[in-house]
């Protein structure tokens, strides 16, 4: 059995393709093909040396198609209905052929039961029934009526032949009830495989609950600790302060591992489907990471001309998300001190009449990055980082798609990666609508070119006039205590609803977006900000502060038009770094 695994093993590792339906579809018609190729050799050698020429004749017409389909049709996807076909009549001529040499050509006998195990196999329960039904009318015909075509064959006795038939009888209601408790087995599977889900769906949504829960209060302990440590103590209180803030920075990081091992469920019900312009989305969200990490990357961008001004209807803050993922990505994991990363962007061919839209995009940097096994498709392409101690290899971080990954599994589509040394390579397909007149109605704002324009003038943080968007009164007594000795005027919105009534009667220079909020998220806020600065030539920064920190929600906020990210628990430095970053 060791034997037959390897040689399927080996059938089937040149198969490229990630469906695995079509994986097993391919690797029966290999198999097929194959051991027809082989007994139909032995037949034509045997029949030339007994000089049956009219055997040599026929057999050789389905020899031939098993040869065409096994060098043209039986590696490719596309061609698999007409591999199929090619194998059926292959072995259909051969079948009937050989029942008329029974019962000296045992060879017969196999063909005979060669045909439902085949039709089953490769055309299912259905059509394989009906195409083995078929068989067994004609050849029970030709079997019993063959003395009237010719003297010529062999006369069977009516036991010989209900004998023969009586056994495919019972072979044809085996594969039949195979296919049926094949079919139970596989949506018992898929039931299961939707339980799995759900429980992991409500695992993650408890677990995301949780987080946001406890990095709130969390947050004000942290800031109100780091407050209180810039007063007087006695060197014991000072020692007990210390020890509040030490243990306070140990539970965020048991919190943030917690996050860690949880699973992100996207689902198209929390996607925002609308008609946009691809160039603008994708340049938009590249110049977000782009102006963010100026010292550490240069990216470069080509977008095919004929995708400078494509509209299509999908989903742009999904589309953002694979892109700012990726990226952010490279320039974590990077060895250079500056990466180069080059994105592409195509349009593909789409079959006619098709209403598809199909984008291959490929994203490539000038480094070797650190990936899971089992996200490099070819093994052999995969640079393996050299270091005398174990320990430190598996101490490397390494990178986490998770979200590009499952953003195109919601769209059909796959992450193909290839690894070298010096090089590391990501690309995909992401299939969109054409935008239909009703779809066109509405139409999405994200891909305007909102992200790429800049404050109309720098200012120093402290004559900065903010507005902090927060609904928890203690939250915001944290922030604005936080920050009133570092920022001129501090003004509140207790949602998004009055952050969009305060944003259009005053001028801030920089909004604090939290992002869990009644009325309206600060999300949706967000979007309907950069809606309202579409007719003005300026921008105002907006960084979001929220306890929403799991996998997906950097890039949800990034996506939405934020132009940064901080989740809570966090350092009031590191907020006032990023500030200042955006406004100075």
């Amino acid at each position: 059995m060791s034997f037959l695994t390897k040689i399927f093993e080996k059938l089937s590792t040149s198969i490229k393709i990630e469906d695995k339906n079509q994986i097993v579809q391919l690797l029966l018609i290999r198999i097929f093909n194959i051991i027809g190729v082989i007994l139909l050799t032995f037949s034509l050698v045997i029949d030339f040396i007994n000089t049956q020429q009219l055997s040599l004749l026929i057999l050789v017409i389905p020899f031939i198609l098993l040869i065409v389909n096994l060098t043209l049709y039986a590696s490719k996807v596309e061609k698999i209905n007409s591999s199929v076909n090619l194998i059926l009549i292959a072995f259909l001529i051969a079948s009937i052929y050989n029942i008329l040499r029974l019962p000296y050509n045992l060879a017969g006998i196999f063909w005979i039961f060669s045909f439902p195990v085949v039709s089953f196999s490769l055309k299912g329960k259905k059509i394989g029934n009906q195409l083995s039904v078929v068989f067994i009318v004609i050849a029970a015909g030709i079997l019993i009526f063959q003395k009237t075509f010719s003297e010529a064959f062999v006369d069977y006795s009516y036991l010989f032949v209900i004998k023969i038939f009586g056994c495919y009888l019972i072979a044809h209601i085996l594969f039949y009830a195979f296919e049926i408790l094949k079919k139970i087995r596989e949506k018992i599977h898929e039931e299961k495989v939707v339980e799995l889900k759900k429980d992991n769906r409500i695992k993650d949504e408890f677990i995301s609950h949780l987080s946001h829960q406890i990095r709130t209060p969390l947050n004000n302990i942290m800031v109100i600790a780091n407050l209180l440590n810039e007063t007087k103590f006695s060197d014991n209180q000072k020692d007990l302060m210390d020890t509040i803030i030490a243990s306070t920075s140990t539970l965020v990081n048991v919190v943030n591992n917690i996050v860690k091992v949880t699973n992100v469920e996207f689902t198209a019900s929390s996607s925002s489907m609308s008609t946009f312009n691809v160039a603008p989305t994708i340049k938009s969200s590249i110049n977000i990471l782009g102006e963010h990490n100026k010292d550490k990357v240069n990216i470069k961008l080509n977008i095919n001309n004929d995708i400078s001004n494509l509209r299509v209807y999908g989903d742009p803050l999904r589309l953002k998300q694979i892109f700012l993922n990726i990226i952010e990505n490279i320039i974590d994991h990077s060895q250079n001190p500056k990466t180069t990363i080059d994105v592409s962007l195509n349009l593909m061919k789409s079959n006619e009449g098709s209403s598809d839209i199909r984008l291959i995009s490929n994203i490539s940097c000038d480094s070797t990055l650190p990936l899971p096994e089992e996200d490099i498709a070819d093994k052999s392409s995969q640079f393996k980082f050299s270091n005398s101690k174990k320990d430190i290899i598996e101490e490397i971080p390494l990178c986490d798609l998770t979200i590009a990954k499952k953003i195109l599994e919601l769209n059909n589509g796959s992450l193909s990666i290839e690894s070298g040394e010096g090089y590391t390579s990501f690309s995909f397909i992401i299939s969109f609508e054409k935008p239909e007149a009703d779809k066109a109605k509405k139409v999405s704002l994200e891909g305007g070119d909102n992200n790429l324009i800049k404050s109309a003038k720098k200012i120093k943080i402290a004559d900065a006039n903010l507005l902090l968007v927060e609904d928890n009164l203690i939250n915001q007594k944290i922030v604005i205590l936080s920050l009133k000795k570092l920022v001129k005027n501090i003004d509140v919105a207790n949602n998004g609803k009055e952050a969009l009534d305060k944003f259009g009667t005053s001028r801030y220079d920089l909004i604090l977006m939290d992002i869990q909020m009644p009325v309206m998220n600060g999300i949706l806020a967000t979007k309907k900000i950069r809606e309202l600065e579409l007719s003005s030539n300026s921008q105002t920064p907006i960084i979001a502060i929220t306890a929403n920190a799991l996998a997906g929600d950097k890039e949800t906020c990034l996506a939405a038009g934020m132009n940064d990210y901080i989740s809570k628990p966090f350092q009031v430095d590191i907020l006032v770094q990023k500030m200042k970053k955006l406004i100075e």
